[in-house]
């Protein structure tokens, strides 16, 4: 019932097509396009089949990535285009770098036109019952057609609410509770309504193809990760000697709680002075006096991060999932936040959906937020999500924004 909801509200106009002719036709104007573009070459061999899968397979990924909180809608269509597009021109080169131009020109207008054209937010589509559904879906109460789904909390409505959702639902509308609708737009569940039977393992055969994308990912990215490992440990060797007081060793190993709850040690770049956990595990915060010059800039960027690739390629970590706490932490945070244990379900992660969404946790109540998208990642896990966490992960690292 949900994903009705996210469906005809959430989304935008034409998210899912009408009929397969209005794909059709979108494509044939793909392909109009190439052709002019590349007259000789663009009916041969495998090049019109070829652009028709690269076509698909981009606007199947793009309504998937929509479907995500906080999906923008230009990102969300252009992120896949351009990655499909410039693998087939790899692939299949024959038709020329013109044709595969045009043809994603055409698949990019195709797209806008479908699925970001204008809201699809009609009267009539859902009503909102009750304070706190109405908080998500302001304004007046639809008049006319009737409803396709209801948003509300039976317990809260009245005798007059009540009656209206009886005459909706006995002609069939969908009922949704707000607290459902809340948990897809922030990206996070409520863990107050959390059934740990109901957070398990992702699939096997989900958890092999993680895997082999992870090693996959790793091995294309080591071209640029190595220099730049090299360079940054270069670049703390030398700040220790500029900075005597933060001074100390270029990588920071500590224990870290994985998966099922089995600990191992993670490695990352030092970016705190010696002696800044002497204590304990501490909540990192914004101008925390511990973090050294250069470790702020690694942070900003996430570059203190790129050492736990070889944790990935141990099998130890993934790419993306839950952060990997202190085993003193985790044991702290599983006695005062219940479900805490529950983020063990999969690997950790070298970044997550709470980090793109949240960031770093300075306190036990951003540690539950933390948590809720977490759990929220560990029910939806699947590899377009785990290629989307990757892509906002991009932009902070290129950018030096976002969440941190």
């Amino acid at each position: 019932m949900f994903a009705t909801l996210k469906r005809i509200y959430a989304l935008p106009t034409a998210t899912r097509p009408h009929t397969a002719l209005t794909w059709v036709l979108g494509y044939l104007f793909a392909l109009g396009l190439a052709v002019l573009a590349a007259p000789r070459t663009a009916l041969q061999g495998p090049a019109p089949w070829a652009l028709a899968l690269a076509y698909a397979l981009t606007a199947f990924i793009a309504q998937k990535w929509l479907a995500l909180p906080g999906a923008h809608p230009l990102s969300a269509v252009l992120a896949p285009l351009i990655a499909v597009f410039a693998i087939a021109a790899v692939l299949v080169p024959q038709p020329g770098w013109a044709f595969w131009l045009a043809g994603g020109a055409g698949t990019a207008l195709v797209l806008g036109v479908a699925l970001i054209w204008r809201p699809y937010r009609e009267r009539g589509v859902v009503v909102a019952l009750g304070a706190r559904a109405r908080a998500l879906f302001p304004g007046p109460a639809p008049t006319g057609p009737l409803a396709r789904v209801i948003v509300a909390d039976p317990d809260e409505l009245s005798a007059r609410e009540r009656e209206t959702l009886r005459l909706q639902a006995a002609h069939g509308a969908a009922l949704v509770h707000p607290a459902a609708v809340e948990t897809n737009l922030k990206g996070r569940v409520d863990l107050d309504h959390v059934v740990p039977e109901l957070v398990t393992e992702p699939p096997r055969i989900y958890a092999g193809s993680k895997r082999v994308l992870d090693l996959l990912l790793v091995l294309l990215a080591l071209p640029v990760v190595v220099p730049l490992v090299l360079i940054t440990a270069l670049a703390l060797a030398m700040a220790g000697r500029l900075w005597p007081e933060e001074a100390g060793p270029v990588f920071f190993i500590q224990e870290r709680v994985g998966f099922r709850g089995r600990p191992f040690r993670m490695v990352k770049f030092r970016t705190m002075r010696v002696g800044s956990d002497r204590n304990g595990p501490m909540y990192a915060v914004d101008n925390d006096r511990r973090i050294t010059r250069l470790g702020r800039w690694l942070r900003k960027f996430r570059l203190d991060e790129l050492p736990q690739l070889w944790n990935v390629l141990r099998g130890e970590m993934s790419l993306v999932g839950p952060r990997p706490e202190p085993v003193q932490s985790a044991a702290a945070f599983a006695k005062r936040i219940p479900h805490y244990e529950l983020r063990t379900r999969v690997p950790p992660g070298v970044t997550g959906w709470a980090q793109v969404q949240q960031g770093y946790a300075a306190g036990d109540e951003e540690t539950r937020v933390k948590l809720a998208h977490d759990l929220y990642y560990i029910q939806r896990a699947s590899l377009l999500f785990d290629l989307y966490v990757l892509i906002r992960t991009v932009t902070t690292v290129v950018f030096g924004r976002g969440a941190q």
